[in-house]
C-alpha cells in the first residue's frame, strides 16, 4: 500500500426528495428484532445467530422497478427464519452498486443473506427460488445463479472474516479453505469455489461450458479475439482485441442489463447507452465534427451488449498528465517545451470540437479525462467516449456526468452552459492536476493561480484564460450554441484574476487560525475520539494509526490544550489499541502499526508494565520477519525503540536496536523506493538517530552510502529538480513531498549537515526547521528558504477551510477534511505554526 497512489472517490449526497429509504418495504418488526445499522452502502440486520467465519451467501439482484416488492418477500422470509441479511437502504446505495465506480466483485448485490449452514442455505434458496421466480435481475460477476433464477444467485466466502494488517500496511481478509488454510477471501469477478470446499450442487457444475474468448459480429460476422482486459466495471468491462483476419487491434465495450439503472430506466440504460455510442460513430455528420473511433460491429452474449470500435493509439488526457506532471517532472528542455505545446495543441482542438457540436445542436454531457486520446506522433486528439452525445432537444442523458468535474455546477444551467462548465473545470485540472479542493474553497482556482503564477509557462496561463472565462459565463448561463469556444483562449482575460504580490502571513494570523482550531477540538473535548476525523488508508484500523489516524492527533492535542483533562480520550484509544491488536489488525510498524501505538502510550505517560502496545511488539518481533521501511518496518521499529530506550523507566533496547540496524545496513540499497517513508532515507534517518545517541562514526558511514547511492541515480540530471517517489516506475515525475520525495532527502542533508559540520506542509517543515537552526547558513541561501517558507505559508493559510461543521484542510488531495499528523490538519497547523509550537518532544516533527 502506498498513501500518495491512493484516491477515495468523490461522492455527491443525494438531496432526501430524491433519496428514498427502502426501509418502509420491509415487513413489520424486522428492523426493531434485528441489531447491526446502516453502514453505507447497507443496513445489516443481524440476529444473534453466533460468529461464523464464512459459508455460502446468497445475493438477490432484482432491478430497480421490483426491489421495494423482492425486499419485502426476503424479509418477510429471513424473520419466519431468523437469518441474518443486509440490503442496500438507499436508493442512492442500490445506484452506487449499480454504478461503474462500484468495485466489480460487489456489483449487483443489492441484498446478502448469510444461512447458519449448508441446509439453510439450500431450504432458503428453495424457498426463494419459488418466491421470486417471476422477478428478473442483474447478474453478479462473481457469483453463480441458482438454477433457472435471474434474481438469485449464491458464492462461498467470509461472513466475519478475519482481517489481518500485512506488513505493508494493506488489510487482507482471511477464511479457512476446505483442508483448513487460511487464505485470502478474494472477491474475484468470477465464481470460484476455495480448495477443498464442496460445490453445493455437483450436477450444475457439471454442465459448465468453456467460453472462447472469440467473439462474432453480428453484423460483419468477423471474428475477435480477446487479448486483454484494459478496465474491469461491474458495469461492463472494456476489452482490447484483434480481428483475426487484419490482425488490427479493436476496442470492445461490454453494456451488462440491469446497469447505471435511474428511476425512469430500471433495466436497459446500460444497453441504451452504448446503442446511442453505435449511433453517434456511425452518424456521418457528428464524424465531421469531431474526430472519433470508427464504428466496426456489435453482438449480444447473454445479458450484455458489445460494441466493437477502432483502436486509436495514444494516451488518454490523465495518462498524459500522470506520466508528465507539469509542475513537477524532469525532461529536457526540448521535452518540456514538446509537452507545453502538446497541452496547448489539444485544448484548442477539444474547444473547436464542442464549438462544433454545439453549433450544430448536439451536447457532449459526459466530460473526463479519461474520454480523450491524444497521440504525440500525429498530434491529434480524439473522443473515445462518445456514448453521452445528445441533440440538445432531446438531450436524455443530461445527468449523466464524471462528480469531479460538476463541483459546484449550478443547477439551472442550459445544457450547452453544463458542457462549457464542465471543460472550465477539467482545463483547471490539466494545469494544476487538482480539482477537488473546491469543493472547500469556491476561491481555490484563483487562489491556485496567484501561488504558481511564476512557474506557469505562458501556454498553461492561455488556458487558465480560458478556463476562467467558460466558468465565469457558463456558470451564469451565458454561453450558447453559437459560442465559439477558441475565442477563450485569450491570455489578457487571465489580468483580472491576478491579485499581484501575496502579502506575507502574519503571526497575529497564524495565532488567530490556531485559536480558532483549538477553540473547535475544546469544544467537542468530551467525545474527542469520536469527533476526529482521519484518513482510512487502512479502513477503520486508521483509527489506531499514530501518522494517519487518530492517536497522533489526540498527542497533538494534548501538548496543546494544557487545561483540558484527557483521561478518558486516552482511555478510549488505549482500549482500542487493545481491539485491533486482538483482531491482529495492527502490523508492526511506526505508522500504521504496534510501533507507533507504543509511542502513544509512552507519551501518555504508561509505565513500561503496561504499554500493552510494546509488549505486544516485543512478542510479535521475534516470529514475524519485517520489511526495512520507516512506514510498516524496521526502520520504524528501529525508531521507536530509540526514542522511548532509557527514558520515563523504559528498558535500555540497545540491544534490539543494534539488531535491527544490523539488517537494515546489510540492506541498502536493495529497494527502488526513493522517500522516507519507503526508501533508505527511512534507514538514514534511523542511522542519524543513532549515531546522535551513541556518537558511533560507523552510522554515519552508513548515511554517506546512501546519500551517495541517490547521486548516483540523478548524477546525469542537469539541473537537479529532486527526487521520484521511484524512479524506475515513474522516471519523469519528481515529487517535493517529505514522506516520499525531495523534502524527505533534504530532512536528511540538514540533519547529516548538523551533525558533521560540513557546512506542502512537509515542505514548509524543512524550510523552518532549517531556519530555525544554530547553525550558520549562507545568506543567498536563507533568502531564498524565507522566501519559500513566505510562499508556503501563504499556501497553507489561504487554503484553511473555516466550517460551522470541521474546519481544518483537506486530507491531501482527497475530498474531505481530516484532523490526522500525516496528511490533515494538525499536522498541518503544526508545520505552518513551528515558530510559535513550544514543548516538542523531540527533533523529528512528522512523528509527533
Amino acid at each position: 500500500m502506498r498513501e500518495f497512489l491512493t484516491r477515495f472517490p468523490l461522492e455527491f449526497s443525494t438531496s432526501s426528495t430524491d433519496n428514498t429509504c427502502f426501509a418502509k418495504y420491509l415487513v413489520d418488526n424486522t428492523i426493531a428484532s434485528t441489531f447491526g445499522g446502516y453502514k453505507r452502502p447497507f443496513y445489516n440486520c443481524l440476529f444473534n445467530n453466533g460468529y461464523q467465519l464464512e459459508g455460502w451467501k446468497i445475493h438477490i439482484s432484482p432491478y430497480l422497478k421490483d426491489y421495494g416488492k423482492v425486499l419485502t418477500i426476503v424479509s418477510q422470509v429471513m424473520l419466519k427464519y431468523q437469518t441474518s441479511f443486509k440490503f442496500a437502504y438507499y436508493l442512492s446505495d442500490y445506484l452506487l452498486l449499480s454504478d461503474k465506480n462500484i468495485n466489480p466483485s460487489q456489483f449487483g448485490k443489492y441484498i446478502t443473506i448469510y444461512p447458519r449452514n449448508n441446509a439453510e442455505f439450500k431450504l432458503l434458496l428453495g424457498i426463494l427460488h419459488k418466491k421470486l421466480q417471476r422477478f428478473s435481475g442483474v447478474r453478479v460477476p462473481s457469483d453463480k445463479r441458482y438454477k433457472n433464477s435471474e434474481v438469485i444467485s449464491y458464492r462461498f466466502g467470509g461472513f466475519f472474516p478475519q482481517i489481518f494488517m500485512t506488513r505493508n500496511g494493506d488489510m487482507t481478509y482471511k477464511i479457512l479453505d476446505g483442508e483448513g488454510n487460511f487464505i485470502s477471501d478474494d472477491r474475484k469477478t468470477y465464481f470460484k469455489i476455495p480448495n477443498g470446499i464442496n460445490p453445493p450442487f455437483p450436477s450444475s457444475f457439471k454442465k459448465e461450458k468453456i467460453i472462447s474468448p472469440c467473439l462474432i459480429g453480428q453484423k460483419t460476422t468477423k471474428k475477435f479475439e480477446i487479448i486483454n482486459i484494459i478496465r474491469r466495471l461491474g458495469t461492463g468491462n472494456i476489452y482490447e482485441g484483434i480481428e483475426s483476419n487484419t490482425k488490427k487491434h479493436v476496442i470492445v465495450k461490454e453494456a451488462r442489463l440491469g446497469a447505471l439503472p435511474d428511476k425512469n430506466e430500471s433495466i436497459y440504460r446500460a444497453w441504451n447507452l452504448k446503442k446511442n455510442e453505435t449511433t453517434i460513430l456511425r452518424n456521418n455528420k457528428i464524424r465531421t465534427l469531431i474526430n472519433m473511433p470508427k464504428y466496426i460491429d456489435q453482438l449480444y452474449i447473454d445479458e450484455s451488449f458489445y460494441i466493437v470500435e477502432e483502436k486509436i493509439d495514444g494516451l488518454s488526457l490523465r495518462e498524459l498528465l500522470q506520466q508528465n506532471s507539469m509542475l513537477n517532472k524532469n525532461q529536457s528542455k526540448n521535452k518540456k517545451l514538446d509537452l507545453d505545446n502538446d497541452l496547448i495543441n489539444i485544448w484548442r482542438q477539444i474547444l473547436t470540437f464542442i464549438t462544433r457540436l454545439h453549433s450544430s445542436g448536439y451536447v457532449l454531457n459526459d466530460i473526463s479525462d479519461d474520454n480523450f486520446i491524444y497521440n504525440r506522433q500525429t498530434k491529434e486528439i480524439a473522443l473515445v467516449d462518445v456514448e453521452t452525445i445528445q441533440p440538445q432537444k432531446k438531450n436524455c442523458y443530461s445527468e449523466i456526468a464524471t462528480n469531479n468535474f460538476c463541483i459546484r455546477m449550478p443547477l439551472n444551467l442550459d445544457d450547452y452552459n453544463k458542457d462549457c462548465y464542465k471543460l472550465s473545470l477539467l482545463m483547471f485540472y490539466t494545469v494544476f492536476n487538482k480539482v477537488n479542493d473546491f469543493i472547500f474553497d469556491k476561491n481555490f482556482f484563483i487562489k491556485r493561480f496567484n501561488l504558481l503564477k511564476e512557474k506557469l509557462t505562458t501556454n498553461q496561463k492561455i488556458i487558465l484564460s480560458s478556463a476562467f472565462t467558460l466558468y465565469s459565463l457558463s456558470k451564469s448561463n451565458r454561453l450558447n450554441n453559437t459560442s465559439n469556444l477558441c475565442d477563450t483562449l485569450d491570455l489578457k482575460k487571465l489580468s483580472k484574476y491576478d491579485n499581484n504580490e501575496l502579502n506575507a502571513v502574519s503571526i497575529k494570523e497564524l495565532i488567530d487560525l490556531k485559536d480558532n482550531l483549538l477553540t473547535q477540538y475544546t469544544i467537542h473535548s468530551s467525545n474527542l475520539v469520536d469527533y476526529l476525523k482521519c484518513t482510512p488508508y487502512v479502513g477503520e484500523a486508521t483509527t489506531c494509526s499514530l501518522i494517519y489516524g487518530k492517536l497522533g492527533a489526540i498527542l497533538a492535542l494534548k501538548n496543546e490544550l494544557k487545561d483540558i483533562d484527557m483521561t478518558a480520550t486516552i482511555h478510549k484509544a488505549k482500549s482500542a489499541i487493545i481491539e485491533l491488536e486482538s483482531k491482529k489488525q495492527l502490523n508492526l510498524g511506526l505508522f500504521f502499526g504496534l510501533a507507533g501505538t507504543t509511542l502513544f502510550e509512552f507519551y501518555t505517560n504508561t509505565t513500561f508494565e503496561q504499554n500493552y502496545s510494546l509488549i505486544k511488539l516485543l512478542e510479535r518481533i521475534k516470529n514475524e520477519p519485517q520489511n526495512n521501511t520507516l512506514c510498516n518496518g524496521y526502520a520504524g521499529i528501529t525508531l521507536a525503540l530509540q526514542l522511548i530506550s532509557n527514558k520515563k523507566g523504559y528498558p535500555d533496547f540497545t540491544k534490539h536496536i543494534t539488531s535491527m540496524l544490523k539488517k537494515l545496513k546489510k540492506d541498502i540499497g536493495n529497494t527502488t523506493d526513493e522517500g522516507l517513508e519507503y526508501g533508505d532515507l527511512g534507514t538514514a534517518l534511523v542511522f542519524l538517530m543513532e549515531y546522535k545517541r551513541t556518537k558511533n562514526i560507523n552510522y554515519l558511514s552508513s548515511v554517506k552510502l546512501i546519500l551517495k547511492n541517490y547521486l548516483e541515480i540523478y548524477k546525469n540530471e542537469d539541473p537537479f529538480t529532486g527526487i521520484s517517489y521511484n524512479s524506475k516506475k515513474w522516471p519523469n515525475i519528481r515529487s517535493p513531498y517529505l514522506m516520499n520525495g525531495s523534502a524527505g532527502l533534504v530532512f536528511i542533508l540538514f540533519k547529516y549537515y548538523c551533525l558533521t559540520d560540513n557546512g506542502t506542509a512537509g515542505i514548509l517543515l524543512v524550510i523552518k526547521t532549517i531556519l530555525r537552526s544554530r547553525k550558520k547558513i549562507p545568506k543567498r541561501l536563507y533568502t531564498k528558504l524565507k522566501h519559500l517558507n513566505d510562499y508556503y505559508n501563504n499556501h497553507l493559510f489561504s487554503s484553511f477551510i473555516n466550517s460551522k461543521k470541521h474546519s481544518g484542510w483537506p486530507s491531501d488531495g482527497q475530498a474531505f477534511i481530516s484532523d490526522d499528523i500525516g496528511a490533515g490538519t494538525l499536522g498541518i497547523l503544526s508545520a505552518i505554526t513551528l515558530e510559535m509550537n513550544k514543548g516538542v518532544h523531540h527533533d523529528y516533527y512528522f512523528i509527533l
